[in-house]
């Protein structure tokens, strides 16, 4: 049996970074090999994610890490809860002798190639790998269309030693191809890898106890996306629920702050509509087979391409809030045919992935 090590940004309280891995990870092992999470924790991303008392910046800021302690304590318990039960991350030093204990290392998927994100860490590069043969990658993300000039150099001398290249995005497909020559695949996000009976089983998610409800998750609010939930609502009757944990209330809506990973799927699974500007948002909406709708990132966001992307793999959009507007409120969306591209994309990735393996 192959063993497979894998590096991502599993240490990150986001839901999708962490099932992302948790979906990458159950895939591999599915496939027959053993597989291993890293337990590396990028240290940009570990300050991000630091839960304060208190944030000195400012009194305004002082006071209000003071009053969302509690609440960001209680997620962050929860994702470690959820690391520790499914993803199991090894605690191995990153050094040259950790490719003696693998056969194969993958990096991805998520935005690991974003140099903003991680401040250019190239351990997401698989730097500390000598032998390139055991060097792959699986539905990276650079999160952006172009990267920045300043970079470029580095980007190559980084990414042309890679045995096997996957991408997320055909946006990175270009990138790679300028910086390479080299065709790329595009391959899934791990998530879609699962349909929706696996996700539902992973969690023994039970069946919905609510009225039907909107579900709301943004990862920046904007004015026009909190408009267009609130006439949503008006025109359903379907109450909102709003998955953040910020504690403004800027809508008329159930607020949940504290949900756990395992949470936030059974509230995909069982939402009537979702309302997002999230990729992860997005991906579980249509591996749902979900009412959904989305809306880009507002400035100065520089990562709508992965937004765009799944939109154009699934030919919907349709389904995009423009100028807090859509017309589609009452237009199914055809699942039939969104479906047979989703089993065909996900065949596609599969068959990448067992080439990596076999290899």
């Amino acid at each position: 049996m192959k063993k497979i090590g894998i590096i991502t940004y599993h240490n990150s309280n986001n839901y999708g970074a962490v099932l992302q891995a948790y979906a990458l990870k159950t895939i591999i092992t599915k496939l027959g090999a053993q597989c291993d999470i890293i337990d590396y924790k990028n240290p940009h991303i570990e300050q991000i994610n630091k839960v304060r008392i208190f944030n000195f910046k400012s009194l305004k800021t002082c006071m209000n890490s003071l009053v969302t302690y509690p609440i960001k304590k209680q997620k962050a318990n929860k994702f470690a809860k959820f690391r520790e039960k499914y993803l199991k991350p090894s605690v191995i030093c990153i050094d040259e002798n950790l490719q003696d204990q693998y056969d194969t290392f993958i990096t991805g998927s998520d935005q690991v190639w974003n140099c903003e994100l991680s401040e250019f860490d190239t351990a997401y590069f698989l730097d500390f790998v000598i032998d390139n043969k055991k060097k792959n990658a699986y539905a990276a993300s650079f999160g952006f269309s172009d990267i920045p000039e300043e970079y470029t150099e580095k980007y190559r001398s980084l990414l042309k030693d890679f045995n096997e290249i996957s991408v997320r995005e055909a946006q990175g497909a270009m990138i790679i191809q300028s910086l390479l020559e080299r065709n790329v695949p595009v391959v899934l996000d791990p998530t879609l890898l699962l349909n929706i009976n696996e996700w539902d089983n992973a969690f023994q998610i039970t069946k919905n106890d609510r009225d039907p409800y909107i579900l709301l998750y943004l990862m920046i609010p904007s004015k026009n996306i909190l408009k267009f939930a609130e006439q949503l609502s008006q025109e359903t009757g379907c109450e909102i629920i709003y998955i953040t944990d910020k504690m403004k209330r800027k809508i008329s809506a159930s607020y949940v702050r504290t949900i756990s990973p395992e949470e936030w799927v059974k509230l995909f699974i069982n939402a009537t509509y979702i309302i997002t500007n999230s990729f992860h948002g997005t991906a579980f909406s249509i591996n749902f087979n979900k009412p959904f709708f989305v809306e880009m990132l507002p400035p100065p966001a520089k990562v709508n391409s992965r937004l765009e992307n799944i939109l154009d793999t699934f030919d919907l959009r349709s389904r995009q809030i423009i100028n807090g507007n859509n017309s589609n409120i009452f237009i199914d969306i055809d699942y039939k045919t969104v479906n047979k591209k989703l089993e065909l994309e996900r065949k596609r990735s599969l068959d990448y992935l067992k080439r990596i393996l076999e290899k």
